[in-house]
């Protein structure tokens, strides 16, 4: 499904996560992404973009991102290369985020795990 504008990609990509369906929505993003038909960048893409690299960090898609991203630098580049600059850094940041969290969670999980030389015996009591 190609949209007539990038606004009404980004409503309906809303509407599919607010059900559960990301995978869905991260797929529609990506279709007005390489679309030839908005190649002319816009204020609109921006928002779009960091919708598409939200999904695609959260769905663990980095290929994708990948591609959307070098979609994005050719669509950017010669507006609006300051856009390009803040999509790339909010990425990274929620990239290292994401990636604090799982260690943290990691530590969690350690510490919680019994060491099997303390159990509590019978003959402890």
């Amino acid at each position: 499904m190609v949209f007539m504008k990038p606004e009404s990609a980004l409503r309906r990509a809303d509407e599919l996560i607010d059900v559960g369906r990301k995978q869905r929505a991260l797929e529609t993003l990506f279709e007005v992404i390489t679309s030839r038909r908005h190649r002319t960048w816009t204020k609109t893409h921006e928002p779009l973009m960091e919708k598409f690299l939200d999904l695609c960090v959260e769905l663990k898609k980095s290929q994708l991102a990948k591609d959307g991203l070098h979609q994005y630098k050719t669509i950017s580049q010669t507006v609006s290369v300051k856009s390009l600059e803040d999509v790339i850094m909010k990425f990274l940041k929620q990239g290292e985020q994401r990636c604090l969290n799982a260690r943290k969670e990691a530590t969690n999980a350690l510490v919680d795990i019994d060491d099997l030389e303390v159990l509590q015996t019978p003959e402890r009591y």
